[in-house]
Order: structure tokens, then sequence, then C-alpha cells
């Protein structure tokens, strides 16, 4: 299920064309599409490619 927000390790709330910092890469990418995996939780895909859990991720700007 495609949906237009996600939150992250910190409890902030993101969006489409957020900038985020996963925990395991030290860039910061830009987020292109957020999808719910139901009990997987929400996974977030970024514009740089690649994808990561909603909850590794920690918001940069929004």
């Amino acid at each position: 299920m495609i949906r237009k927000s996600f939150t992250d390790s910190n409890g902030k709330k993101g969006k489409i064309g957020s900038v985020v910092r996963s925990w395991l890469s030290e860039k910061d990418k830009t987020v292109k599409e957020i999808i719910s995996k139901g009990a997987g939780g929400t996974r977030v895909y970024f514009e740089e490619g690649g994808y990561d859990k909603a909850s590794f991720c920690e918001i940069i700007k929004q």
C-alpha cells in the first residue's frame, strides 16, 4: 500500500521529498516513495536508489 507519510526512529513525521539519513549509511538521501508492508513495517525508497525501513531512518530536513 502506497503511503503519503512515515515516522522515523525519533517519532518525527516525514513525507515524500524529506531528506533522511539511514543508520547504515553516512549519506543523506531524498525520499521518493513510501510503501507499507503491513507487519513488516514501512519501507522508504530513495531517489538515489535503494530503500530502507522507515524506523531505521532519521529525518534531517522535511
